[in-house]
């Protein structure tokens, strides 16, 4: 068997910490996301990244104790290359971090700088181009980094393989895409508003965006909570959104499901909020949306309910 070369991501593959990338968008507002949320966010025109706090050591760092002890392992066996491959542009936090938790200073830490998957690409190449290796393992929490990765193993001879680390994120998108699915497992009662904002005469309906797909501000109801109260509150938690008005009524205009849904008019804008339990951002952000965008856009069961909202507004105007 040949030499191995073992690669290690850093941030939210050997630990998790509360390092955040702040987005500075062109109207001025602001949005702190977790290097995965950053990862999986789609850039808009006139976006500034600030990285600063990648620069510093790990703060509140909580290792993810199976892949630290692969990369302890992998250290002290003979015919394994170990590197730690990490998008930050300073390595020697991480160096600094790896020391005071045991790892020996002859583990190389690399880093590239760049969130751009071809960089780390770029690396393994360079090693592979020393045909030493004959096979290459990753550990990694983006698909797209290892997916760059095995395009370049593609173009030797080596064998590729890989462990993706799941985090709370990869959990909400199996929640998610249960929900959009469907199935015969009962779902636990939820409530929701529809919530609407005048834009030159007309309503747009908010979308909250996951995974290129729009929902609802919604949510379960807790215990002791009627489903207008906890429409309210999951509206809040999950977009900012406080300062609503129900010209058509606070009765529900329609169940979906497990869902009973309120319309509701605002004249906020959303701001993304991280889940007060999980202290996960539960959506990659928001939107206005017009009813053809909504109605094409937001998860298939809830459409019909969008449909519903907008025969709603013709009928009765307001």
């Amino acid at each position: 068997m040949g030499k191995t070369l073992k690669i290690f991501d850093f941030d939210d593959t050997l630990v998790r910490s509360s390092n955040n990338v702040r987005i500075q968008h062109a109207n001025g507002d602001v949005t702190i996301v977790s290097s995965h949320d950053f990862a999986m966010y789609e850039e808009m025109p006139g976006d500034y990244f600030d990285f600063s706090e990648f620069e510093k050591y790990p703060k509140h760092a909580t290792i993810i104790k199976s892949v630290f002890s692969d990369l302890v392992k992998s250290v002290n066996i003979p015919g394994i290359k170990t590197i730690i491959l990490t998008a930050r542009s300073n390595a020697q936090p991480v160096i600094s971090f790896l020391l005071d938790n045991g790892i020996p200073p002859t583990v190389e830490v690399i880093a590239v700088g760049s969130a751009n998957p071809k960089a780390k690409g770029q690396v393994v190449d360079a090693f592979l181009k020393s045909k030493e290796f004959d096979n290459v393992f990753v550990y990694e929490d983006n698909p797209k980094n290892i997916r760059e990765i095995e395009k370049i193993t593609q173009g030797y001879d080596i064998n590729f393989d890989y462990q993706y680390i799941k985090t709370e994120h990869d959990k909400l998108l199996e929640d998610f895409v249960k929900e959009v699915m469907g199935g015969d497992q009962k779902k636990a009662p939820g409530a929701g508003i529809i919530v609407l904002k005048k834009f030159d005469n007309e309503y747009k309906v908010l979308g909250l965006k996951l995974y290129g797909r729009y929902d609802l501000p919604k949510g379960k109801i807790e215990a002791n909570e009627t489903p207008f109260d906890a429409a309210i509150r999951e509206t809040y938690e999950e977009s900012s959104i406080s300062n609503l008005n129900f010209p058509w009524g606070l009765e529900p205009i329609t169940t979906v499901e497990h869902l009973t849904l309120f319309m509701g008019v605002t004249e906020e804008d959303p701001k993304i909020r991280k889940n007060p339990e999980t202290g996960v951002y539960e959506h990659h952000g928001a939107s206005w949306l017009d009813w053809n965008e909504a109605l094409q856009k937001f998860t298939s069961y809830l459409q019909p309910a969008l449909g519903y909202a907008k025969k709603i507004i013709e009928r009765r105007g307001i």
